[in-house]
C-alpha cells in the first residue's frame, strides 16, 4: 500500500493491504448501528433516571391524597348530619357515610405511614411491598361513591346548601383524579426487574435502586 507525502509527490510504502487496514478502522471505530443504540439508551427513561424525581412527584401526590382523604371525612360527616329521617331506610342511608368515612380514615393512616408493622402483616397491598394499585383503586371507588349520593334529594344543593354542597362535590373529583393519578404513578415509578415498587421509590428516592 501507497501514500501519498501531501504536498509532494513522493509515495511512502506501507507493507499492509488496504482491505487489513479497513478491518482495523473498522475495528478501532465504533459503528453507526452502536452509537444509534448508545443515544437511544441515553434518550430513554431508565428507573434510576425517574428515580429522583419521582421522590418529588410522588411525595406531591402523597401531600394531595391526605389533603384528598380528609375532605372526603368531612363531606362524609356533612352528608350523615343532612341524612334525612323522613324514610325508614335512614339508618342505612347514614351507615354508608360512617363506612365511607372510617374507609378514608383508613387509607389516611397508610399514608401518613401509621402502625406500619399493622398494615405490613394484615394489608400488604398497602404497605412499602406493594404499590399504589390498592390505594388508588379505593380513592377511585370512594370518588365514585361522594358522586353519587349528588344524585339523592336529601344530599341536593337545595337541602345541603351551597357551601357544604360545593364540599362534597369538590371532594369527589378530587379525590376521583388523585385515584387515577395513583394508579398511572404505581406504574411508571417502579422496576419491576428489580422488584422495587412506587412506594418505595417515594420513601428513599434514588437510593432505593442503587440499593438492589
Amino acid at each position: 500500500m501507497f501514500l501519498r507525502l501531501w504536498p509532494t509527490e513522493k509515495l511512502l510504502y506501507i507493507p499492509i493491504e488496504s482491505q487489513k487496514l479497513e478491518k482495523i478502522v473498522s475495528v478501532l471505530r465504533p459503528s453507526q448501528s452502536e452509537q444509534e443504540e448508545k443515544k437511544t439508551k441515553n434518550m430513554t427513561l431508565s428507573p434510576k433516571s425517574l428515580a429522583g424525581p419521582g421522590y418529588v412527584i410522588l411525595n406531591g401526590i402523597r401531600v394531595m391524597n391526605v389533603i384528598g382523604l380528609m375532605a372526603v371525612i368531612t363531606a362524609s360527616i356533612v352528608m350523615l348530619v343532612k341524612t334525612s329521617v323522613s324514610s325508614k331506610f335512614f339508618f342505612f342511608d347514614a351507615v354508608t357515610h360512617v363506612l365511607t368515612a372510617i374507609t378514608s380514615m383508613f387509607l389516611l393512616c397508610s399514608e401518613l405511614s401509621l402502625f406500619r408493622g399493622y398494615y405490613a402483616r394484615n394489608w400488604p397491598l398497602l404497605s412499602p411491598s406493594h404499590g399504589f394499585v390498592a390505594l388508588a383503586l379505593s380513592m377511585i371507588v370512594l370518588g365514585i361513591n361522594m358522586l353519587g349520593n349528588l344524585n339523592k334529594e336529601a344530599t341536593s344543593q337545595e337541602s345541603l346548601g351551597l357551601a357544604f354542597w360545593r364540599i362534597v362535590i369538590s371532594s369527589g373529583c378530587i379525590i376521583f383524579v388523585l385515584g387515577w393519578a395513583n394508579l398511572i404513578a404505581s406504574y411508571v415509578f417502579r422496576d419491576r426487574s428489580k422488584n422495587i415498587t412506587a412506594r418505595q421509590v417515594r420513601a428513599k428516592g434514588a437510593v432505593a435502586v442503587h440499593k438492589t
